[in-house]
């Protein structure tokens, strides 16, 4: 029910556990982005981050 909501607020360089997107599409990405001369790519793991948020007051 989130999803509807929350995805067009994503960043178009999000990739991590959104429908119709794939690691292997991340890649593709991050090589496209290499080819055109950038040098750097980021990766970031949020999942401990949700470990932080009080759920209560997100269901509330």
């Amino acid at each position: 029910q989130l999803g509807p909501i929350f995805e067009p607020l994503f960043s178009e360089g999000s990739y991590g556990y959104r429908p119709g997107r794939s690691a292997q599409q991340a890649i593709l990405r991050v090589k496209s982005y290499a080819e055109q001369g950038y040098s750097y790519a980021v990766e970031i793991d949020l999942s401990k981050y949700f470990d932080t948020l009080n759920h209560e007051k997100l269901f509330t």
